[in-house]
């Protein structure tokens, strides 16, 4: 894959609430296992690994050394400094911000697949592979949307973008993304999540772009997720039986009622 794969990264989160780790040591021996595990696919040709709280990145640049058939690009920022209760989605939109502004191999390309970095998808070879054959696209992203929460009443957000893995074109992030991290605020529930689904949303139905909202393919995210658990079915540990059961789930849910985006 020539486009290259940007990995978001804060290894020191410096006070940031309800994270499932915290542990500075623990988030970089993460971030180190995802980086070589993608490092070592055939899939990927490059790499754009941004860091956001100032962290030195010399052992995440020796293991890219070893493995030197995978271009790699660093960015070291030091921008993890913003109101805590603003949270995680203006840190990474943030992030992003600088990678569409700093970085090389994205402007060489003129586009990105982003991954969240502390933890792998063991299936991303299938993810880009439909990706490639899904083109033409400006916004390629995983949508949920649907009422069952609501019907339901347990207050539990149904009309979300799993923004762990898209892929978009500069133009289009710099039409409709860039500078609107001001605008979210964990605290206020005014997520990256929600934002990217509005985006999306209205930009298929009109038309004027050209926007992937559903995959066929359910993404095998492993690891930790970075929010603490705050229900069974809201599991954020992505290698457990729970997280596993759902994913089976929602495959075949993609199979048999695509039109049914849960």
């Amino acid at each position: 894959m020539k486009t290259p794969l940007v990995m978001t990264a804060t290894i020191d989160p410096k006070g940031m609430a309800n994270l499932s780790v915290n542990d500075v040591k623990e988030r970089e021996g993460q971030y180190l296992e995802t980086f070589k595990f993608y490092l070592e696919l055939p899939c990927i040709e490059r790499i754009v690994f941004v860091e956001n709280s100032g962290w030195e990145l010399d052992r995440f640049k020796e293991i890219s050394s070893s493995l030197p058939e995978t271009e790699v690009e660093f960015i070291s920022l030091d921008c993890n400094d913003y109101p805590r209760e603003y949270g995680k989605s203006y840190g990474e939109m943030l992030i992003l911000d600088h990678v569409v502004d700093e970085s090389r191999l994205v402007k060489e390309a003129g586009e990105f697949v982003k991954v969240t970095g502390r933890f792998p998808i063991l299936n991303i070879d299938a993810l880009l592979d439909e990706m490639s054959r899904r083109r033409p696209w400006d916004l390629y992203c995983d949508n949920k949307d649907h009422k069952v929460y609501d019907w339901l009443r347990l207050g539990w957000n149904g009309h979300a973008c799993d923004t762990r893995f898209f892929g978009v074109t500069v133009e289009f992030y710099r039409r409709h993304f860039y500078g609107h991290y001001v605008e979210l605020d964990d605290s206020r529930d005014l997520l990256i999540e929600g934002f990217f689904f509005r985006v999306a949303k209205v930009e298929s139905e009109s038309g004027r772009s050209r926007v992937v909202r559903r995959f066929r393919t359910e993404p095998e995210y492993s690891g930790k997720g970075g929010h603490v658990q705050i229900s069974l079915i809201g599991v954020n540990d992505n290698s457990g039986w729970v997280a596993t059961l759902k994913r089976r789930i929602r495959q075949v849910g993609r199979w048999v009622v695509p039109w049914f985006w849960f």
